[in-house]
């Protein structure tokens, strides 16, 4: 019985050897998990499966049930989003193939409106402060089991280096000498590119701690591990970090820790060493990452040289940020 998924994902790739712009393999790997994960929801509630033998009993209710069950486990907008462009795309393959005759999931419309209309919240809490991370840090002292150890070394790995969750997941145990003895690891980007990250030694002792619990494996086997063996995967991860963040009482979320690296490289470093720290291809989506402060926007037009002579400004070190 062929699985359409796998159908998709040929015709996709066979698309874009075509072309000079190909897809990055992270994007199959999304690709492939959330219509897998679709798959595994109408087969437990209807039976059903993505194969020739069932497509066509998958009906635009199949499609608003699953929609349904993501607003009930609270995923974000952007997320369920993701989900929505990837299934229109599906399925309006299997139309053009004629395979099936409509497209199930053809109504759907995007969750996140381009233009919000409510205003900025007052504190910007897209990443964590310096007491946070404190917090933080006080929360895993002394830690002996390998799950705590596992979540913290995975955690100081983000904090310094900016690497998203996806990242370090797919980190495998190949990395251990150049972490150990090298002082850092190489990572697949988003981009589909493998680059390399420096680790602090405070990094690499965490990642030390951790691997001695962890055990020996092969070098393709995942670093990170969850209780039976798997690969962490990023859902995993954000639920771990959820539960210990309760614990202390601060916001959620893997993304923060990647956003609080940058924000900081970026106060401290400068805009171009921040840039560089991300690993971004675009400068502009860095900028989002370079939050407003009060105080040296005030500084930066307070030494502009425009009021007369007997009133300027004399502003030294003004960094940007």
């Amino acid at each position: 019985m062929e699985n359409l998924i796998d159908v998709y994902l040929s015709f996709l790739r066979q698309l874009k050897e075509d072309e000079t712009n190909a897809y990055s393999p992270v994007t199959f790997v999304n690709y492939r998990e959330k219509l897998t994960t679709f798959q595994t929801f109408i087969a437990a509630n209807s039976g059903l499966s993505l194969s020739a033998q069932h497509i066509s009993q998958v009906t635009a209710d199949s499609v608003d049930a699953f929609r349904k069950y993501q607003r009930e486990r609270m995923l974000m907008p952007a997320t369920r989003d993701n989900y929505a462009a990837i299934l229109k795309g599906f399925f309006a393959f299997l139309v053009h193939q004629k395979i099936i005759q409509t497209n199930p999931a053809a109504h759907l419309r995007r969750v996140v409106t381009r233009y919000n209309p409510t205003p900025p919240p007052a504190i910007d809490d897209r990443y964590f402060t310096v007491d946070e991370i404190e917090l933080i840090h006080g929360h895993f002292k002394g830690a002996t089991k390998c799950i705590d150890l596992r979540d913290y070394a995975m955690m100081v790995i983000m904090v310094y280096t900016g690497l998203r969750i996806s990242e370090v997941c797919g980190v495998n145990m190949n990395m251990t000498k150049p972490i150990l003895l090298g002082g850092y690891l190489q990572v697949l980007s988003k981009g589909g590119n493998w680059d390399r990250v420096e680790l602090p030694p405070f990094a690499v002792e965490c990642v030390k701690k951790y691997l001695t619990l962890r055990g020996l494996a092969p070098d393709d086997a995942p670093m990170f591990i969850s209780l039976r063996g798997n690969r962490m995967s990023r859902v995993y991860a954000w639920q771990r970090y959820a539960l210990h963040q309760r614990a202390i009482n601060i916001r959620t979320g893997t993304h923060r820790l990647r956003h609080s690296s940058i924000h900081y490289a970026i106060k401290t470093l400068g805009f171009e060493a921040g840039f560089v720290h991300s690993r971004h291809r675009d400068r502009r989506t860095t900028m989002v990452y370079a939050h407003y402060e009060v105080e040296a926007a005030k500084a930066r037009t307070a030494s502009l040289p425009f009021a007369p002579k007997n009133r300027r400004i004399k502003v030294e070190n003004i960094r940007t940020t």
